[in-house]
């Protein structure tokens, strides 16, 4: 490309990141707009729960819904959720007049629905009896959440109301998440903190890095029911994730009887790909089944371009790569209702993916009198992936509130990678090939068990659990040698190594939990012992051949929460985390990605702690704020250092610390009942600092902005209209990279077909082609400006058909405790 058509496209991404922006200004005036319409003379609604023998249920679940008409027939959407107090009351304030319906739900009670109640002025439904186990007439509420909930504990966004959900996949509904920044590196930032753990319905995702990214673009956006966001676990979760965890939620249903659903879908930007999901669900009195089948097949576009300077050299790099994937996910499992307070459960959960890839990469070098001036390079490569995790799990529950929960795991992880690389120099009538071949098998097996007990202690509730887990995994680098003229492969053992990684981690905690008067307070503590020993296996000498470490960690948390009126709800909440290294980062060997980058490992890479404060406010259950506080010392990110002349090298390095101040804010609402909105405001400063000696300091500091907004229009005939999109402001990516704004606008047309058994669905994705990204990286006399993409402005077709009793209640959703390990799977 040369130098005019670089500058045109420039000056129109400019352009369009203008438009963009102004649009995203335009949904915030409208936000602000709009709360001066929803102002109106509200009233309260309030009831007391009890049981047969007219004790008060305390920690019952209470949910508004109000009821409506929509193309003729009943609608229900939820307004708002409670728990009861000790005194089994549940007060709804500043509720606006209209019809709705109360839901009661607590575990060894049969659910409460209410008639529908005409609120027009404060009213006390005064006290309502749950029936133990009970049959109730049925009357049936279309449930339809909220996009984003605000938990006691945790932030909700609801996807499966989200209309590009369908089409999309996990990796884009993430970039949409609020609070969430995704890196170039396909790395996940949460509140502007990295180093978070991500859980696939209650288990550990196998993967970190690219491979999570990998795996995360073959789930299908269909199947997920919503994404949570936990910024400040207690002591119940492992101690891993420094910014938290993120939870992707899958689907289930809802009562006795079988039912089922289908989705085809078809996508199409600079090339095509599809799509599809099929879900069967059956529950009896005895147990309960599902299983679910969700392929895609796809050929994508990505491109980079790097344009690095060092000691007086220039290497202008632009590259694409089309990579073509087949990808299969399953899910399945089992419940048997042993009687009314035991449960047996069986999970399994598998991925494969078949993955072949062309990068033509270009390389132009320049200054200090090189012998070539241009290098070529066409790689390609071969990639199969498979994962699976097996789970058994019992449960016990009475109504006292004794709970007792007992998960065992076992994981297999298989990666093959065949990468080829011929490369071309030429110049000054000199001409050479270098070709060479890496083949990196990585094998992992993951195994643990662990036990949660709960229990009413006084006017709270105790808990405590046990964890033991172990990870064994292979990596396996064979580096070939390729003669170009007669294509024969000599296995280079200089380069070649095979890395062991064992590692065992035990685990205590004990958590408790009272409610006194208007206050809430939670305090635990959770113990991790580590045992890890890092071998490895090669022809050459290496002083870092073995590196064994045992260390005992102490993760206190604790929250209190206080309930200044019926609006006002004010916490705040601290916690210690550990984020460990990925197996591949600890890897002492120093492999070589092309011609002129290198990447080695670091066997002495320690583990990052993040200590977290966070004070928070909301204002009638709609209105959130927060402003947090952490401090992360040995925070760890992958630096590009310079190797002799011409070269550059990657590793992982522990930097001295980072300090990150965040400021959120979500206010979701329903500015008339056929327009909703939402928006999430994440304003960050970060603090980098770190010394690695020979004057090779990094110390920057950083504010920055992160927006989401959506906007989403009930229309006649059934049809839906959606506008969402996000924008990040100019950032730091890994304490070094310093990054443009970007962003995304996408727009959704949703059609019920067939009664409301079929959806129709029609998605535009990045309408302004403003998600690629542009970062400069200054550090150790290295230079780089670089920018990269995919093909993410796309036009997308969907269609899903459901059959059966759509109020099918699918099994529960269960953390397995194999989050942590499967997590850390580097790529």
């Amino acid at each position: 490309m040369n130098n005019l058509s670089k500058n045109l496209l420039q000056k129109t991404l400019k352009k369009l990141n203008s438009y963009f922006f102004i649009f995203l200004c335009a949904m915030l005036f409208l936000t602000l707009f709009s709360f001066q319409k929803t102002q109106a003379q509200n009233f309260s609604l309030k009831a007391t729960f009890i049981e047969n023998t007219n004790e008060p249920l305390a920690f019952a679940t209470i949910s508004l819904w109000r009821i409506g008409e929509k193309a003729g027939k009943k609608d229900s959407t939820l307004t708002k959720f409670l728990v009861t107090n000790e005194k089994g009351e549940v007060t709804f304030e500043n509720i606006a007049p209209n019809n709705y319906r109360l839901k009661a739900e607590m575990s060894g009670f049969a659910n409460f629905i209410s008639p529908m109640i005409n609120l027009d002025k404060d009213t006390d439904l005064g006290k309502i009896t749950l029936k133990n186990d009970g049959e109730m007439e049925a009357v049936e509420i279309k449930a339809k959440r909220p996009i984003v909930e605000i938990q006691p504990d945790k932030t909700v966004f609801n996807v499966e109301n989200l209309i590009s959900a369908t089409g999309s996949t996990a990796f884009e509904l993430l970039q949409k998440s609020p609070g969430v920044v995704i890196d170039n590196n396909d790395n996940i930032n949460l509140q502007g903190k990295p180093a978070m753990r991500v859980y696939i319905d209650g288990r550990p995702s196998p993967l970190t890095g690219k491979d999570l990214a990998d795996y995360l673009r073959t789930v299908q956006g269909v199947d997920i029911e919503a994404i949570e966001l936990i910024t400040q676990p207690s002591a119940k979760y492992d101690a891993s994730g420094n910014a938290g965890i993120i939870n992707i939620r899958f689907k289930k249903n809802k009562n006795l009887g079988s039912n089922g659903s289908f989705t085809l879908g078809v996508g199409h930007g600079k090339f095509t790909r599809y799509n599809g999901s099929v879900t069967l669900n059956n529950r009896t009195a005895k147990a309960s089944y599902f299983i679910n089948y969700s392929p895609r097949i796809a050929k994508e576009y990505n491109f980079i371009d790097l344009d690095r300077s060092q000691n007086s050299s220039r290497f202008n790099q632009t590259s694409n790569t089309a990579s073509e994937a087949n990808a299969h996910n399953l899910r399945a499992g089992a419940d048997f209702f042993l009687d009314k307070k035991n449960t047996l459960g069986f999970g399994i959960t598998g991925n494969f993916a078949d993955v072949y890839a062309l990068t033509n990469s270009n390389t132009d070098i320049s200054g200090n009198n090189p012998t070539f001036n241009n290098l070529k390079a066409e790689n390609t490569t071969k990639a199969q992936r498979f994962s699976s995790n097996f789970n058994t799990n019992y449960r016990y529950a009475d109504t006292s509130g004794r709970s007792l929960n007992i998960d065992a795991n076992v994981g297999f992880f298989k990666n093959d990678r065949d990468f080829l690389q011929p490369n071309t120099y030429s110049g000054n009538q000199l001409f050479a090939r270098i070709n060479y071949r890496m083949v990196t098998p990585t094998n992992i097996i993951l195994g643990n068990i662990k036990a949660d007990w709960e229990q009413r202690l006084g006017k709270g509730k105790l808990g405590f659990g046990a964890k033991i887990a172990f990870v064994n995994t292979d990596n396996n680098f064979g580096f070939y040698n390729i003669n170009p003229n007669n294509n024969a492969e000599t296995i280079d053992n200089e380069r070649s190594n095979l890395f062991t990684y064992l590692e065992n981690v035990n685990a205590l905690y004990v958590n408790y939990q009272i409610k006194i008067k208007k206050f809430d307070f939670q305090l635990g503590v959770r113990a991790e012992q580590t045992n890890s020993k890092g071998t490895l296996t090669a022809k050459q000498i290496n002083e870092n051949a073995e590196v064994k470490r045992e260390y005992l960690d102490f993760f206190p948390s604790a929250g209190v929460s206080y309930n200044a009126n019926q609006k006002n709800v004010f916490g705040l909440r601290y916690s210690r985390r550990i984020e460990r290294p990925n197996y591949q980062d600890l890897n002492p060997f120093e492999s070589r990605l092309d011609e002129l980058t290198y990447q080695k490992g670091n066997p002495f890479l320690k583990p990052q702690y993040t200590q977290s404060l966070e004070l928070s406010h909301n204002y009638a259950y709609t209105l959130n704020t927060s402003l947090s506080y952490s401090n992360t010392t040995g925070f760890f990110a992958q630096v590009t250092d310079t190797l002799n002349v011409t070269k550059s090298v990657m590793s992982t390095q522990n930097f001295g610390n980072l300090q990150v101040w965040n400021l959120g804010i979500t206010y979701p609402m329903e500015i008339r009942k056929w327009w909703n909105m939402f928006i999430s405001i994440n304003a960050s400063h970060s603090d980098y600092y770190a010394d690695f000696g020979g004057g090779r300091v990094i110390n920057r500091q950083i504010q920055s902005l992160n927006f989401y907004g959506q906007q989403t229009f009930s229309l006649p005939k059934n049809f839906t209209l959606e506008f969402s999109g996000f924008w990040t402001s100019p950032s730091i990516w890994a304490g070094v990279y310093r990054t443009q704004s970007l962003g995304n606008l996408d727009i959704a047309l949703q059609k019920k077909v067939f009664g409301e058994s079929g959806t129709l669905k029609l998605t535009v994705t990045d309408v302004f082609f403003t998600l690629p990204w542009r970062a400069v990286n200054e550090f150790a006399g290295l230079y780089i400006n670089g920018n990269g993409g995919s093909d993410s402005r796309q036009i997308r077709v969907n269609f899903t058909y459901r059959f059966g009793n759509k109020q099918v209640k699918g099994l529960k959703q269960r953390k397995t405790g194999a989050e942590e390990e499967m997590q850390r799977i580097g790529n």
